[in-house]
């Protein structure tokens, strides 16, 4: 099965690091809320979640920003 979300659907992203072992290496989970037809995406065991997460707002803000002005 196969999901996907625009980046207009992203309404917020969160990302989590438990444990000692996460901590150290740097990996994380990435929990995606959408306004789509799949509410929530999440991705365990992400490389360097909290750049990730930057990457994933900063697309979607950057699309939504551009929509907004195609639309003036």
């Amino acid at each position: 099965k196969i999901s996907e979300a625009g980046l207009t659907n992203v309404e917020d992203v969160t990302q989590a690091q438990k444990g000692f072992l996460r901590s150290l290496f740097n990996f994380g989970t990435i929990s995606i809320q959408t306004a789509g037809d799949k509410l929530q995406f999440i991705f365990d065991d992400v490389p360097n979640p909290n750049f990730v997460r930057n990457i994933i707002v900063d697309l979607s803000d950057e699309v939504k920003r551009s929509g907004a002005i195609l639309n003036n």
